[in-house]
């Protein structure tokens, strides 16, 4: 998802909060984002669709070095 023009700048918290708070007014419980992570603009391919490799990518290195959660995290047995 994009941030609108009027979203940018603000803190990521509270706009992180907003998005949840809609989100669990509005959708299933399940289908409420566990994480949700800022990015500056996403990567295009030359035709202008989302280039979903190099999102999947960046997810990864983002992944790596601690995402801020959303509410909480499952637990992990194993």
């Amino acid at each position: 998802m994009q941030l609108d023009r009027a979203y940018r700048g603000r803190a990521e918290e509270g706009v992180r909060d907003e998005i949840l708070a809609f989100a669990k007014e509005n959708l299933s419980p399940y289908k409420i984002p566990k994480i949700i992570e800022f990015i500056e603009e996403l990567p295009l391919t030359p035709i202008g669709k989302v280039d979903k490799k190099a999102l999947r990518k960046t997810k990864k290195e983002v992944a790596s070095s601690n995402p801020a959660p959303c509410g909480e995290m499952p637990n992990r047995t194993g």
